[in-house]
């Protein structure tokens, strides 16, 4: 408040603000384009405005990110009750694309294509091949008209038996499990999958059974990854809860709310009746 009436004070010496035009001057909402919903509910609490939300499909804009709002920046907050934002719920991996036969074709054109057309059930897989060039597509299974989600299954050249060699293991924690094992099958080491909660992003590489920097022979050896199954969550008793703290909550670990009202004569105004989900 001091550091407005300040700059007020710069503009016009002559300018008085009050402590409550003050605050009326730092509670106008601010665009919420490109943020997550978290620090609007916070925005929203403290200036006793709601909000709905719309999700939307959108192959601009990661999932759970805004991108849309009915009130424009500017409004000053005590003339806004409600502001409706619409977010992201990511590609519409549902929607059916044309992808033609890329037989022929190397892992530069093959990634290109899974990038443009958001391509993501796509299992790529390597084998020796006498007589075609390393890294270029030997088969597909599938081509024409397919959903994004629907599998589809590229089988790539390792070339000769003969010119495979040694490889130094790389650091994979991080890394998408599809980038984690491009890199091993397009060294010929084979591995297993497995599957653990962790705060990462779901299908990221958590752990792996080799170092980094271990030499790989081959056909011969094998590696471990440990992939996020995305962050372990355990419902609260939401019954027990009001109805900001369970936004609070579903922000925080970026789920998805929807809910009604009915009446009930034994229950006070406000309170949870019931939930889809039981504690723990």
């Amino acid at each position: 408040l001091d550091s407005v009436k300040y700059a007020a004070g710069r503009i016009d010496p002559e300018v008085k603000f009050t402590e409550d035009a003050c605050k009326m001057l730092i509670k106008v909402p601010r665009p919420f384009l490109n943020t997550v919903l978290k620090g609007c509910v916070k925005w929203a609490k403290e200036n006793n405005v709601t909000i709905d939300q719309i999700y939307e499909y959108s192959e601009n804009y990661d999932e759970y990110i805004i991108f849309g709002q009915n009130v424009e920046a500017g409004i000053e907050a005590k003339d806004v009750k409600n502001i409706t934002l619409t977010i992201s719920d990511g590609v519409n991996y549902d929607k059916k694309v044309i992808i033609g036969s890329l037989v022929g074709q190397d892992i530069k054109t093959l990634k290109e294509t899974i990038n443009s057309l958001h391509l993501n059930n796509v299992k790529i897989q390597y084998k020796t091949d006498e007589y075609t060039k390393k890294d270029l597509i030997i088969s597909q299974s599938k081509s024409g008209e397919i959903r994004r989600n629907d599998e589809i299954i590229f089988t790539l050249s390792l070339g000769s038996k003969n010119e495979l060699v040694a490889v130094k293991m790389e650091n994979l924690i991080d890394k998408s499990l599809f980038d984690a094992t491009l890199f091993l099958e397009q060294n010929g080491i084979s591995y297993e999958i497995k599957y653990d909660f962790s705060d990462k992003k779901i299908d990221t590489i958590i752990n792996q059974s080799v170092a980094e920097g271990t030499t790989l022979t081959p056909l011969k050896d094998n590696v471990i990854i440990t992939v996020s199954k995305g962050k372990q969550i355990k419902v609260p008793n939401l019954k027990n809860m009001k109805m900001a703290e369970i936004v609070d909550w579903i922000t925080a670990n970026n789920l998805k709310i929807s809910f009604s009202d009915k009446y009930d004569s034994k229950i006070a105004a406000g309170s949870i009746i019931e939930a889809n989900y039981k504690e723990n």
